[in-house]
C-alpha cells in the first residue's frame, strides 16, 4: 500500500504544530514531546493521554535523535530532497547514520553485479563524517541541500507530528509489527527509514524476495536497496501497519 491518504485537517494538524514549535524547538527538549502528545489530544478530542510506552518512548527517542542533528549543525542541516512524502517536504538526513553517508555518497554509483541474479557483496563501508565529506556530497549527483536550523525544524516537526497521528491510530490494533517486502529485482538488502529523518537501518535478515522484518510502529516508510557499491531508492512511500501487513518495493 501506498502512503496513507491526509485529509486537509490531518494537513493542517501536522503543519500548525511545526509552526507554533519550530522557533521552540532548541530550547524545549524536554516539553516538545508532552506538547506534541497534548496537540494530538486535542485534535482527536481526547482527555488524557492515551499512547502506550513503548510509542512514546519510540518518538522521545526519534525527537532525541534529530536534536543531535540540528545540535552537530553549525554550518547547517542536510536535507534530502528526494524524499516522497505528501506534504512536498525535503527531509532531515541523520548524518550519525553509516548507512545514510554511504548511500549519499554511492548515489547513482553502477556496479557490476548489480544485474547479476546472485549474492552480491557486501556493501561498502561509510565514509567517516568530517567537513570534506559533507562539501563532496552536497556539490555530488546526491539530491541533498543544506538548510537553516528553521528550515530543517519545519520540516521534521511537521513529518514527525503527522506520523504520531497516523501510528496513534492504530497503537491499540493489536498487530505484531511483523510485515513483507516483496521487490522487483533479487539479491539486493532492504533498508528502511520514517518519513521524518532519513535514517535508513536494514529491514529483515535476508536479500530479496521476500523479505521479513519488524517495524517499531505502524505509519509511511521509505525503502532503499543496497547491492555491493550500488544503491537504489523507491521513491513511492510505503503505509505498512494492522490493514497493510505487506508492500511492494520498486528499486
Amino acid at each position: 500500500m501506498s502512503e496513507l491518504p491526509r485529509s486537509e485537517q490531518d494537513m493542517a494538524f501536522a503543519r500548525s504544530f511545526a509552526e507554533e514549535y519550530r522557533g521552540r524547538f532548541f530550547d524545549d527538549a524536554d516539553t516538545l514531546f508532552p506538547a506534541l502528545e497534548q496537540h494530538l489530544n486535542h485534535y482527536v478530542a481526547s482527555p488524557k493521554p492515551f499512547l502506550p510506552a513503548d510509542l512514546r518512548r519510540y518518538f522521545i527517542d526519534e525527537i532525541a535523535r534529530a536534536r543531535r542533528v540540528f545540535d552537530d549543525g553549525s554550518a547547517g542541516i542536510l536535507m534530502l530532497k528526494q524524499a516522497g512524502n505528501g506534504f512536498g517536504l525535503d527531509v532531515i538526513v541523520d548524518i550519525f547514520n553509516e548507512s545514510a553517508r554511504r548511500a549519499l555518497s554511492n548515489w547513482g554509483r553502477r556496479t557490476p553485479d548489480e544485474h547479476d541474479e546472485g549474492r552480491a557483496g557486501l556493501p561498502p563501508l561509510a565514509p567517516p563524517l568530517t567537513d570534506e565529506w559533507t562539501d563532496n556530497v552536497t556539490s555530488g549527483p546526491a539530491p541533498v541541500r543544506r538548510a537553516t536550523k528553521q528550515d530543517g525544524a519545519r520540516s521534521f516537526l511537521t513529518l514527525i507530528s503527522d506520523a504520531l497521528r497516523v501510528s496513534a491510530g492504530t497503537a491499540h490494533s493489536g498487530g505484531t509489527g511483523v510485515y513483507t517486502a516483496n521487490c522487483n529485482l533479487k539479491g539486493w538488502i532492504l533498508e528502511t527509514w520514517p518519513q521524518f529523518n532519513y535514517s535508513p537501518t536494514r529491514f529483515g535478515s535476508r536479500v530479496t524476495w521476500p523479505v521479513t522484518g519488524t517495524l517499531p510502529t505502524s505509519g509511511n516508510y521509505m525503502f532503499q536497496g543496497l547491492k555491493g557499491a550500488s544503491v537504489r531508492h523507491d521513491p513511492t512511500p510505503h503505509y505498512l501497519g494492522p490493514s497493510s501487513a505487506q508492500t511492494l518495493v520498486k528499486l
